[in-house]
């Protein structure tokens, strides 16, 4: 019987610790494509983030392509010159998306491999 109480305590102090947790942050998410363009999400603060790491190459392009919703994008904001830019977006969190990094606004794009959490 004894072995019981303990069984059944040592489940309620798993159960309330799970319960009281806070919950895991997401994974933020990055690219970069060979001449050195980066774009990152990062699904807790909702920040998409394009970056210039390789000067004289031309503005990099991040691009977060929600699933059945919006296409957002942002530059890296400073031409050739090595940088990075933000915003920060308004998405349905309970969705899902694609991110790409791109050479430029017409140029080619490099998909992350699969969906990301929003």
């Amino acid at each position: 019987m004894r072995a019981l109480r303990v069984t059944g305590a040592v489940i309620a102090t798993v159960a309330a610790t799970f319960a009281f947790a806070t919950p895991a942050s997401a994974t933020p998410y990055s690219i970069t494509n060979s001449i050195g363009d980066q774009a990152r999400w990062n699904p807790d603060t909702n920040v998409l983030t394009a970056c210039d790491n390789a000067a004289g190459n031309g503005t990099a392009k991040a691009k977060l392509v929600v699933s059945g919703g919006n296409i957002h994008q942002v530059f890296d904001g400073n031409g050739a010159v090595s940088g990075c830019d933000s915003v920060t977006l308004n998405v349905n969190e309970s969705s899902y998306g694609y991110l790409y990094v791109c050479t430029s606004d017409s140029g080619s794009c490099l998909y992350y491999g699969h969906p990301v959490d929003l």
